[in-house]
């Protein structure tokens, strides 16, 4: 007979959304996801309940864990420390346990595009497509972005690297939480050290808050190029603001305003060339 906990566990991850964590399987959130609820699932076999709470469990261990978000952070910063090109760095990134993300995700996701452009995109986490391919920005919005770089002559396997704030894909495709995103920040931080970028070009209002630690609106601060020092970097490089593709799918008007800020992008690379 199956007991209240269990019950309450199955209720859980049903609440959350969390169904390609208890049935061991991605998920395809496209498409019509399937119903799952409890009343279900307490008439599954025992045997299958039983190792799908245990994973479960297993996978979460590192929560229930008594390791302070500081030293979670410190060691990811070690990490990120110890790494002195962009392989090491992607391959402490995906040996990494500190990040929850990633025990509910199927890949990490880390980079792609030129290692060796001075131009460094990032975006906010990667999304369903993102973490079933490993790439970051090969979804509708990756072939939005696709179609905003091409429009200024950028290409990605030729001319920038493009990241993410975070390495594996939140649940749901909800924001990253604020404990994520500083747990993954010492590796991002690495990445812009080890590529050394001329320009900074930030996707969306949750990569921009994150790495100008700010809290004002994109809408007043997208496509404005400016100076960019933090003290991880011995030089002075330079960080501009885009939409997010999502935003400009939701809201097609705003598409005038990308454009001009593309422009902008295109006139400051040109001088700079």
């Amino acid at each position: 007979m199956k007991t209240k906990q269990t019950f309450d566990a199955l209720a859980f991850y049903c609440d959350n959304d969390l169904n390609e964590v208890f049935l061991e399987e991605p998920q395809n959130h496209l498409v019509a996801p399937q119903i799952i609820t409890p009343a279900k699932l307490i008439n599954t076999p025992p045997a299958n309940i039983d190792v799908a709470l245990a994973n479960l469990a297993k996978k979460n261990s590192f929560i229930t864990s008594s390791i302070s978000l500081e030293s979670i952070v410190q060691s990811a910063q070690d990490l990120a420390d110890s790494c002195h090109n962009l392989s090491d760095l992607q391959q402490a990134v995906a040996k990494f346990e500190g990040c929850n993300l990633k025990k509910m995700a199927t890949n990490t996701v880390f980079g792609d595009g030129n290692h060796h452009s001075k131009i460094l995109v990032i975006g906010e986490a990667p999304g369903n497509e993102e973490d079933l391919q490993g790439v970051p920005f090969c979804g509708d919005s990756g072939l939005m972005l696709k179609d905003m770089f091409w429009a200024i002559g950028l290409q990605r396997q030729q001319d920038f690297y493009i990241t993410n704030t975070v390495f594996w894909r939140p649940p749901g495709n909800r924001q990253p939480t604020p404990e994520e995103i500083a747990i993954c920040k010492p590796f991002l931080h690495k990445i812009i050290q080890l590529i050394e970028p001329k320009i900074i070009i930030l996707i969306g209002a949750t990569a921009t808050n994150n790495l100008l630690n700010s809290n004002l609106p994109i809408g007043k601060i997208h496509g404005k190029i400016n100076d960019f020092q933090p003290n991880y970097l011995s030089y002075k490089t330079k960080v501009v603001s885009l939409f997010h593709p999502a935003f400009l799918m939701r809201q097609p008007s705003k598409k005038k305003l990308i454009w001009q800020d593309l422009l902008n992008i295109k006139q400051h690379l040109t001088k700079n060339d």
